[in-house]
């Protein structure tokens, strides 16, 4: 325990080594402010992602799901990248039949090659064979068989420099377990008849009529509610992921108030289907902008 919400000088010294790999010189480091509550004064080094999560009612989950997702925005550890891949195939591979005439014409041209130096001639057809297999090049020809559907990673620093109820970590941390847990789905019959579960945050693809909020995803009528939203910083926007991990790391420095003084978590994201040209303009162009209202109230839910 310290004197203060903000450590002792080493602690502040601790908490920007954990800072200086994602900030450059132009910023100074004493000028960064990373606790979520107040994260828009540095939002072009913040990414924020939109959690949908399940509520409660009288005290027990319900099954429905917040009818705003939990905001959270915290400072990026690293650079921001994302992958893009298509996968590619021979026009037609060879056959069996092919690979066995190969065989048979290359060993043949092989054993020929023993007889006599006086039965065989240079030009000559039997030895025509060796080295060669029954391949034509158009064969070899790349086709597009599909895509992946695009994945990202994302390392985020949530940081109370505060020591308040609002700037505690582990709301954080809770948001992030809340949105990740699938919830049970009980049988009027019996708490213990249980043989359903939901996925986390609600999700759920193909309800094609209309999504949550009345955003339909118009897309050739496939959609899906309860996505996630990742914006990093003011130039770049996933409008419709799911978390597929995240791992959770809390500082061994811990507050005045018991809690600890910084959270990392490693997110790793992929689209709920295959990328088309029809989102590339959402993605540049279509970034909404982020409200920072975390506060600790949500999580009475």
């Amino acid at each position: 325990m310290t004197d203060s919400p903000f450590q002792a000088n080493t602690t502040i010294n601790e908490a920007k080594d954990d800072l200086k790999g994602a900030v450059q010189s132009m910023i100074p480091l004493t000028s960064i402010v990373t606790d979520y509550q107040r994260s828009n004064q540095n939002i072009d080094l913040m990414a924020t992602i939109k959690m949908p999560y399940y509520t409660v009612n009288k005290g027990k989950f319900d099954g429905s799901v917040s009818a705003e997702p939990a905001t959270l925005t915290g400072f990026m550890l690293s650079g921001f990248g994302w992958q893009l891949t298509n996968t590619f195939e021979d026009l037609l591979p060879a056959t069996s039949e092919q690979k066995e005439l190969t065989r048979k014409l290359q060993g043949g041209s092989e054993l020929f090659s023993m007889a006599p130096s006086e039965v065989i001639h240079g030009d000559n057809i039997m030895l025509a064979g060796a080295n060669k297999a029954v391949m034509s090049l158009q064969q070899t020809m790349s086709i597009w068989v599909g895509s992946e559907k695009p994945k990202f990673s994302l390392s985020l620093l949530f940081f109370d420099s505060m020591g308040e109820s609002t700037t505690d970590v582990t709301n954080a941390a809770q948001i992030i377990e809340l949105a990740m847990t699938p919830y049970i789905n009980t049988m009027s019959l019996g708490e213990g008849l249980n043989f359903l579960m939901q996925a986390p945050g609600g999700y759920r693809a193909l309800a094609r009529n209309s999504n949550i909020g009345g955003k339909v995803n118009r897309t050739y009528s496939v959609s899906a509610e309860n996505t996630m939203e990742v914006i990093i910083g003011q130039y770049i926007y996933f409008p419709e992921v799911i978390c597929t991990g995240v791992s959770l790391e809390y500082s061994n420095i811990i507050l005045d108030t018991g809690k600890p003084q910084w959270l990392k978590a490693n997110f790793s994201f992929s689209m709920w289907r295959q990328q088309v040209l029809e989102d590339i303009p959402t993605r540049y162009m279509g970034i909404p902008a982020v409200s920072h209202n975390m506060n600790a109230s949500f999580l009475s839910l």
